[in-house]
């Protein structure tokens, strides 16, 4: 739902911002994308937005909110400066760009679009709120997905504490049916925007911290071997799952909780149709925001 506020900008009508209930969809193109890699709070702050958004309807026209309490939640950043660090982790996300290859597969002599990721920001002061709008060109990657995309809760990466922990997690959540990903060196280089020739700094600097992460704070474990030509590591191996604790959680929801959480999609529905959806929800079948699958 949206309403107008009284300068007459389009804004979303919600609750407070609960991380454990956003979910990301980004298109595979999107997560692949070269840009260097944003700040830990600049990409929670991105995510945030992101989450927000019904990747089946959103238009764009419409100004996505986050306020400084939330900012702080969500960052764990000193809530005594709290709008003043949102405002300026907004600005320096304003000033970010990102380079898409081939972005349109109908037009394959455009081979690359530069774009920022928002376009413009509003600040309210007196409210401790900024309000995010996405460049245009950024849009085809988080919504009317119907080719390959990626999705993921954003409660699993929002304690990560390497800049690069997110990136490498989105990488391996993309392949998470098969547990295996090869991904050449030279690749990560050029896509993250490092310059870390050798290959030693590269896995202590980017590689290592954004594994541990991963293995200490999602619901994924994750670990890495090399591969060579000759003498010179080429690739990095990982394989990946996902962490026993997370599958065990998974299961214990109830259907009393089940049907709490998912109002729209259980209402008039059995308790054996509840029990069927939450089985096609644990395998990635359904989510609530794919609610036309049961009207």
């Amino acid at each position: 739902m949206v309403v107008f506020n009284s300068i007459n900008t389009l804004l979303f009508n919600r609750c407070f911002l609960e991380k454990e209930k956003l979910t990301i969809y980004k298109s595979n193109k999107l997560i692949e994308a070269r840009y260097a890699s944003l700040t830990h709070s600049e990409q929670l702050l991105l995510l945030s937005c992101i989450g927000q958004i019904d990747p089946r309807s959103y238009t764009g026209d419409v100004g996505i909110i986050v306020t400084a309490s939330e900012f702080a939640d969500l960052a764990n950043v000193n809530k005594r400066y709290v709008y003043e660090d949102l405002k300026k982790t907004a600005n320096r996300l304003f000033n970010r760009s990102i380079v898409i290859d081939m972005p349109d597969p109908d037009m394959p002599e455009l081979t690359k679009t530069k774009t920022r990721w928002v376009h413009s920001c509003d600040y309210f002061d007196k409210n401790g709120k900024v309000v995010f709008y996405f460049s245009p060109k950024i849009m085809p990657y988080i919504t009317q997905l119907t080719g390959a995309f990626t999705k993921y809760k954003l409660n699993q990466v929002s304690n990560f504490k390497s800049k690069y922990g997110i990136r490498l997690y989105e990488l391996l959540i993309q392949w998470q049916s098969t547990g295996e990903r090869e991904i050449e060196v030279d690749w990560i280089r050029e896509r993250w925007e490092l310059n870390y020739p050798r290959v030693s700094v590269l896995k202590t600097k980017v590689i290592e911290p954004a594994m541990e992460d991963i293995n200490n704070h999602s619901d994924l474990w994750v670990k890495f071997s090399q591969r060579k030509q000759g003498k010179v590591i080429t690739h990095f191996q990982f394989k990946f799952g996902i962490k026993a604790s997370a599958n065990k959680n998974s299961n214990a929801v109830t259907v009393e909780k089940f049907v709490q959480d998912h109002p729209q999609l259980t209402t008039g529905k059995s308790v054996d149709e509840v029990i069927k959806m939450m089985r096609e929800q644990e395998d990635g079948q359904i989510d609530e925001n794919q609610q036309n699958l049961f009207e």
